[in-house]
């Protein structure tokens, strides 16, 4: 039981003459008036709490996505002042190639990428 309801249980025990029970009537009119008021409000905050964590999960995947700059044979990772590490990275899984003779691959998903195209994709945007 709330505070509010508590007072007008209170309030309706009282035994009073008939003007002070018109203004006890009125008290719990206004009690009644804050109770709804209180669940209106603590029905919106909950809301706004969910909206909130809603939208703090969508900055974050935001973050994710825009962490990696996929250049077409390769990715690379950027760094938060925009510059990027020039790493090579799998295009489908981020992680870093495996150097072989010829070419990139991922040890993970298996992608394949010859040298060539990866030294001109991070060419690309080392000296734009």
């Amino acid at each position: 039981m709330s505070a509010i309801e508590s007072a007008i249980n209170l309030l309706n025990s009282l035994k009073l003459s008939s003007v002070k029970q018109a203004e006890i009537d009125l008290l719990k009119t206004h009690l009644n008036l804050a109770k709804d008021k209180l669940s209106s409000l603590e029905s919106e905050n909950s809301g706004l709490l969910r909206e909130n964590r809603e939208l703090r999960n969508t900055i974050e995947q935001i973050k994710k996505d825009n962490q990696y700059l996929d250049l077409g044979a390769c990715a690379v990772k950027k760094n938060d002042d925009g510059s990027i590490v020039d790493t090579p990275l799998c295009r489908d899984c981020h992680n870093p190639f495996r150097a072989k003779a010829n070419n990139y691959s991922c040890g993970k998903c298996g992608v394949v990428v010859s040298r060539e195209e990866v030294y001109r994709a991070i060419a690309s945007v080392a000296n734009p």
